[in-house]
């Protein structure tokens, strides 16, 4: 199994109205050793206004810094990403993986990569959705950023995510919470089921 560890920085919430700033991807294998990463910048379009608190955010980071020196578009951007699917895109396909990735993945699709299903298995894992899972098990793993990790740029955003993938799976693999998994989704099937 293969993983896709997928980030976007944006402009705002909605990519309808919105711009892709920043993609970031790591392709690993399944013991999250990486084989090949993906980054891209794109100059933002004169016509769309950051919403306030992403231009706090993206200044106080320097991705707006980074925003200015580029020379791609989005649709650049968009079109290198896809090059890039393609190239690492074999039979078994990957998952993809990141925090909130849906998210993520639904702005590649609104803003050109109509195709993205064609690249990926139908997969996904979101490591914000574990992590609320786990909370329902009675389990609050805290996982600190990693040293340097850059808040809401791709890379930094990244190396957190698969620092916590890594530290969920440890208590995925206990005993004791696949029991008490088991007994939860056995109780709510009762339930559902009256």
């Amino acid at each position: 199994m293969r993983y896709l560890w997928l980030d976007l920085e944006t402009t705002g919430l909605n990519p309808k109205a919105g711009q892709i700033l920043e993609i970031g991807a790591v392709l690993t294998d399944g013991f999250f050793n990486e084989i090949e990463r993906f980054h891209a910048i794109a100059i933002k379009d004169s016509n769309i206004t950051l919403e306030p608190f992403v231009f706090q955010m993206h200044t106080d980071n320097g991705l707006l810094s980074a925003v200015e020196k580029s020379v791609y578009t989005e649709e650049d951007i968009i079109n290198m990403f896809r090059s890039f699917l393609k190239r690492i895109t074999v039979a078994e396909g990957f998952v993809t993986v990141g925090n909130s990735v849906n998210f993520d993945v639904n702005w590649l699709k609104e803003r050109g990569l109509r195709e993205w299903g064609s690249y990926t298995s139908h997969q996904v894992l979101d490591i914000t959705s574990v992590k609320l899972f786990l909370k329902e098990l009675g389990v609050s793993p805290t996982v600190d950023k990693p040293i340097g990790a850059v808040s809401h740029r791709v890379f930094g955003d990244l190396a957190w995510c698969q620092a916590q993938a890594e530290k969920y799976s440890t208590f995925v693999k206990k005993p004791s919470l696949l029991s008490n998994l088991v007994a939860k989704v056995s109780l709510s099937l009762r339930r559902l089921w009256r």
